[in-house]
């Protein structure tokens, strides 16, 4: 184990630890991970689906914070709050295309999200305990150095049960293509899923009884330009269509959980991760050497936002960020 630790102003392994997104990145390509703890991130305009998922998250966790199924107006509120965050007439950087893209995530935002809590009334009857509430759990090797897991988790309740309190996680997941099979196969070892039940089994001392994890369908249809199609129309359009069929825009799946599982999930992925993790750190992220290059490439067959540092060393798309972890 190289032990010189490398001197990194904007991150340091052992203080700001690691995020699952960090995590999910440095498997993929640990040379992409680099250029992302030092700070740079992609210039322009998010993509839509990113767009439509964050303002999702942000009615989702306004809501759950709450104790009462927000009315139509409420949910309106919540979009109002998230253009605002947006800033859009402010962004000089936006062409009037990439500002009519944001418009109309926003209006289908408010279409999906409005059938949401149509559908989900129920929720509210359980006891919101969690709403995207950020953890940071420390993590110690073998030889006493620390690190920290950190995230944010989406959402949790508790539910009354003869013999006390069962405990549940939820994870908002916002996909434009729903494959519940392979979902069903993947999720037992997904990185997010276990990160959040490890952090709230180490935080609270209580394994979670289950973990939902509760998929929003991105619907692909635009405004239609043919009839000149306002955004309150297609909003309304997205709504009735989400109302009229909400098994095809919802899913829910539920993941039992055992406290074994969670035991022996840190013994053979975390622990050598973060093993990994702090040998490459320590190397001065230069361990491995190498990078693949199909790696540059998304599994849509696009190219990764970090192609062009890495491939041409050209920084003309990058600008540093101010924070460590954005989705903190």
């Amino acid at each position: 184990m190289i032990t010189k630790v490398h001197k990194e102003n904007f991150y340091n392994f052992y203080q700001h630890g690691v995020t699952q997104s960090l995590i999910d990145m440095w498997l993929r390509c640990p040379h992409q991970a680099r250029l992302y703890v030092h700070g740079w991130k992609p210039t322009g305009a998010e993509s839509q689906a990113m767009v439509f998922g964050n303002i999702c998250h942000h009615v989702l966790e306004q809501a759950y914070s709450g104790i009462t199924c927000p009315l139509p107006g409420v949910v309106k509120c919540y979009i109002k709050e998230y253009e605002e965050i947006l800033n859009l007439e402010d962004r000089n950087d936006l062409s009037s295309e990439e500002f009519y893209d944001y418009e109309v995530s926003l209006a289908k935002a408010e279409g999906v999200m409005l059938g949401y809590f149509s559908n989900y009334q129920k929720d509210f009857a359980n006891n919101w305990e969690i709403a995207e509430t950020i953890f940071k759990v420390p993590f110690e090797f073998q030889d006493g150095k620390k690190t920290y897991v950190t995230g944010k988790l989406d959402g949790g309740f508790t539910t009354e049960k003869e013999n006390g309190e069962e405990l549940y996680l939820m994870d908002h997941k916002c996909m434009g293509r729903i494959n519940l099979q392979n979902l069903l196969i993947l999720l037992p070892v997904d990185i997010q899923v276990n990160v959040y039940l490890w952090a709230v089994t180490q935080l609270t001392g209580r394994c979670p009884k289950g973990f939902k994890y509760n998929i929003i369908r991105n619907p692909s249809n635009k405004p239609l330009k043919s009839k000149d199609e306002t955004l309150k129309e297609y909003s309304d359009r997205i709504q009735e269509d989400v109302e009229n069929r909400p098994t095809h825009y919802f899913s829910r799946i539920n993941i039992p959980v055992h406290p074994k599982e969670i035991d022996k999930w840190e013994r053979t992925w975390l622990t050598p991760i973060l093993r990994d993790m702090r040998l490459w750190y320590d190397s001065q992220y230069k361990w491995p050497e190498y990078y693949r290059p199909n790696n540059l490439k998304t599994e849509y067959g696009t190219l990764s936002p970090w192609a062009s540092a890495l491939a041409e060393n050209d920084f003309s798309k990058y600008e540093k960020r101010t924070k460590v972890f954005e989705e903190l």
